[in-house]
């Protein structure tokens, strides 16, 4: 059965060694980022993984043509007041994506502190994904009300 892909010209080997490990590819979960990502314009081909066991709230954005590419991002719920409806709404809207099939990610970085990490992401870029055609986009707002590096806390239980 042939899945409606959202561009044709995407291709991906059965899988990939990355810095997290051996990904499998399933070209039917592929997205595409017709514009790539700030930075990485050439890299379309992007595919949602797992990090690690245990970890239901980071995933790994990785580049299929790149394994050395791979932005771990974690979903961003509208309702948690990050970044205001309006404004991810108006995103969605101009990025083309219809609100009800719209998946918003935040790019985030960890950096080590000490002992510890610190954990960031980066509300002023948010990327919005098209579930249903499978589709994504990063939005940069043309506004500074969002930052580049919000501190993230973790309020969840890590047991796996």
């Amino acid at each position: 059965m042939n899945h409606p892909s959202a561009s044709p010209a995407l291709a991906a080997p059965a899988s990939i060694s990355t810095r997290f490990g051996e990904i499998a590819i399933d070209q039917a979960k592929l997205l595409d980022f017709p514009q790539g990502l700030l930075g990485f314009e050439h890299r379309r081909a992007y595919i949602l993984a797992e990090i690690a066991a245990g970890s239901a709230w980071f995933k790994l954005l990785q580049a299929v043509e790149d394994p050395s590419l791979g932005f771990v991002v974690a979903p961003l719920d509208p309702a948690a007041g990050l970044i205001a409806s309006a404004d991810l709404e108006q995103a969605a809207r101009v990025c083309q994506i219809p609100w009800a099939d719209a998946l918003i990610l935040m790019i985030v970085t960890l950096r080590r502190a000490g002992p510890g990490l610190t954990l960031t992401a980066n509300l002023q870029a948010p990327l919005l994904i098209d579930t249903t055609r499978r589709i994504g986009r990063q939005h940069v707002f043309d506004h500074e009300r969002y930052s580049l590096r919000h501190s993230l806390r973790l309020e969840h239980d890590h047991a796996g």
